[in-house]
């Protein structure tokens, strides 16, 4: 998951943060989901505790995404102002 996580915000670094922040995420998040119950063997009681995980890391990206988006701001600002 954490490897997913990681890619997907090499991926948000790109021109197409919109597109990536509002449907990437999601898409794969169902994509691995449907994968793992189409998986024979694998418990639906599994997949399911899978869930926290996955809010768990849409939080983390969300909080990481906010304050990098912060620090960016703070740095754009001094740059305007010309204290950097």
């Amino acid at each position: 998951m954490f490897l997913f996580a990681s890619i997907y915000l090499t991926l948000m670094t790109t021109n197409q943060k919109k597109w990536l922040w509002h449907w990437g995420f999601p898409i794969l998040w169902i994509a691995m989901t449907v994968g793992l119950y189409l998986l024979p063997g694998v418990p639906l009681e599994g997949i399911i505790q899978l869930v926290p995980t996955g809010v768990y890391t849409v939080l983390a990206i969300a909080s990481f995404y906010y304050f990098y988006s912060q620090i960016q701001e703070l740095f754009d600002d001094t740059k305007q102002k010309g204290e950097v």
